[in-house]
This record gives C-alpha cells, sequence and structure tokens, in this order.
C-alpha cells in the first residue's frame, strides 16, 4: 500500500509544488591544486520545500550538503 500516494493531494495543499534544479555530482577535477566539482546535465524535478526550525538550521551547518 502506497501511502504517499494516498495522501499525496493533501500534503501538496499545505507544501506546494515547485519546480527546481537537480545538479548530480559526478565528482570533481583537479586544477593545479584546486579541487573544481564536476556535475551531470542540470534535470528539472518537482520539491517540495518545507521550512526548518533554527536548531535543525544549525546542525546542517555542520554536514556537507
Amino acid at each position: 500500500m502506497k501511502l504517499h500516494k494516498l495522501v499525496r493531494g493533501m500534503i501538496g495543499i499545505v507544501n506546494l509544488t515547485i519546480t527546481g534544479t537537480l545538479y548530480r555530482s559526478k565528482g570533481y577535477v583537479l586544477n593545479g591544486v584546486k579541487q573544481e566539482p564536476v556535475y551531470e546535465d542540470p534535470e528539472s524535478i518537482e520539491l517540495q520545500v518545507q521550512s526548518l526550525r533554527e536548531n535543525e538550521l544549525k546542525h546542517s551547518y555542520y554536514v556537507s550538503m
């Protein structure tokens, strides 16, 4: 049973779906001694953005995103 499929409509009322761009990492290349990121071609995806509480923002500051 796919619960998300059942509640998707109601979630969309609270958190609107927006279109965003996804950049998937392919790693990096060296430019001298500097690492420069390399990405696959960007693709459009549907997102639901949710705000975070202050303590969650502080915690995510230390996570590599």
